[in-house]
């Protein structure tokens, strides 16, 4: 899932890349330099002693000051962790900084660079100087807060010391960073009537299928049971006829396609996705309430089919979205084929795009035809064709309920409006 945040380009983050505040390390030089030249020129006028012991001072104490920052930063130590592995879009996390000195000599100054790849990340606070005395240790908390759903490396991407005159900047190895999951944020929906049709009574009843991996027990043989799954080698042995029965799996009536192809590049593909991607979680909770089961069709390369039912399920989807990359090659009319391929039919299926075009004409009209039902929910954006348009007009006038929504007015704010 960390290859996730490498497609994502996201701004407007709080941490701070740079090294803290202080002055720049070549201007507090510079000034260093200044003040060394008056004093040497003093020196050459008036040759006095305390000069003289000033001035070969002054050349004496950088190498010193570089020398004892360098044995410090030696036994730095540096630990970060997060106050969980996961959190929903939005939501602030606890982030723990734990500087260790394990040295005889003090740290003079430690400086830490917050991660500046992903600006998406919002850190209540910049972090500062902090000086640590022989065998100390100091815990530094933040609050983090993720605007876009991913996988991200959070806390200190590089950590400094810097001597006593501040004039050198010592890079100590790479701290240890931890993971962050940030799931979409699951929004409570109130879905019209045309999109009940989904999970309403109209759509086809869950099924029963046997799953043959998982043998529940074994029973004597009735009529009523298929002769073929006798258990022969414990017929043998008890000389009676036995029979195996096996685990069983409700299919899911309810599927959910959801298509991150033609969403752009840069952050407005970012947040093109995150709408995407909160409207898929939105719309399975909804589905997935008292222990229902759903299905999800995704891929970037190749389609996938992910069955699961209950609280558990749902947070297995939500995982998996928030661990999708932004952009895919599939288009939905390829994952509806492919849903198709499945022989999945009698069941209602929900598009979540943001392109129609006529192979999703033809795709839609021969699932249509297949008895499954289709709804669309789509994502508007400024570089829609007028052909999408005409396609979507298509489909609405085929009968098929079609929800417009963007990044801007999210899907539950569209349904709103639609009711209203």
């Amino acid at each position: 899932m960390a290859a996730a945040g490498e497609s994502r380009a996201r701004t407007g983050s709080a941490g701070t890349g740079k090294p803290p505040a202080g002055g720049s390390l070549w201007r507090r030089r510079a000034a260093y330099l200044v003040f060394l030249g008056l004093l040497g020129l003093l020196y050459f006028w008036f040759g006095s002693v305390e000069i003289r012991i000033m001035f070969f001072s002054l050349l004496v104490l950088p190498v010193l000051s570089y020398v004892l920052a360098w044995f410090g930063r030696r036994r730095l130590r540096v630990t970060q962790r997060t106050a969980g592995p996961a959190a929903q879009r939005g939501q602030s996390v606890g982030l723990s900084v734990i500087l260790e000195n394990g040295g005889r000599l003090p740290v003079p100054y430690v400086c830490l660079r917050f991660a500046g790849e992903h600006p998406g990340l919002r850190y209540s606070k910049a972090p500062g100087l902090y000086s640590l005395p022989p065998r100390s240790r100091r815990q530094e908390d933040f609050t983090l807060t993720a605007h876009y759903r991913g996988s991200y490396p959070v806390g200190a991407a590089a950590v400094f010391v810097e001597d006593y005159l501040r004039i050198f900047r010592l890079r100590c190895p790479e701290p240890q960073r931890p993971e962050l999951l940030v799931y979409p944020a699951v929004q409570p929906l109130r879905l019209l009537p045309q999109f009940q049709t989904v999970t309403g009574q109209t759509a086809p009843k869950p099924g029963a299928v046997e799953d043959y991996s998982s043998v529940a027990e074994i029973v004597p043989y009735d009529p009523s049971l298929e002769f073929r799954k006798i258990h022969w080698k414990l017929t043998a042995r008890l000389d009676e006829l036995m029979v195996r029965r096996f685990d069983t799996e409700d299919t899911a009536r309810a599927a959910l396609l959801l298509d991150l192809s033609g969403l752009g590049e840069g952050e407005t593909a970012a947040s093109r996705a995150d709408a995407l991607a909160e409207a898929a979680a939105s719309l399975l909770g909804e589905w997935m309430k008292n222990d229902q089961p759903a299905a999800f069709v995704y891929g970037q390369d190749r389609p996938n089919l992910l069955q699961r039912s209950g609280q558990e399920g749902l947070d297995t989807f939500c995982q998996l979205i928030a661990g999708l990359p932004c952009g895919g090659s599939l288009t939905a009319a390829e994952l509806l084929s492919f849903y198709l391929e499945q022989q999945h039919t009698g069941t209602a299926v929900a598009l979540l795009t943001c392109r129609a075009d006529d192979a999703l004409l033809s795709t839609v009209s021969r699932a249509l035809s297949s008895g499954v039902q289709v709804s669309i929910f789509f994502l508007e954006t400024s570089h829609a064709s007028p052909d999408w348009e005409t396609a979507l007009d298509a489909l609405e006038q085929k009968g098929l309920p079609v929800c417009r929504f963007s990044a801007k007015r999210r899907l539950p704010l569209a349904l709103l409006s639609q009711q209203a």
